[in-house]
């Protein structure tokens, strides 16, 4: 939160806040199946898979 509101400071614009995943009522499955439906999510983890090779190949002990 306060690393938002510094990026906001410096730049001079508004930060999108966090989605909030938790819904009342849904229960933990509904959390979890929630978060998973985002595309966010599924971006986050195709930007993950392709920078592997990169960090592995950049590790100080290869």
């Amino acid at each position: 939160m306060v690393e938002g509101r510094i990026v906001e400071a410096l730049l001079g614009a508004r930060m999108p806040r966090r989605a909030v995943f938790i819904r009342k009522g849904e229960g933990w499955w509904g959390s979890i199946r929630g978060v998973f439906s985002t595309a966010s999510t599924w971006s986050s983890l195709v930007y993950l898979i392709l920078m592997l090779p990169l960090g592995l190949s950049s590790s100080p002990y290869s």
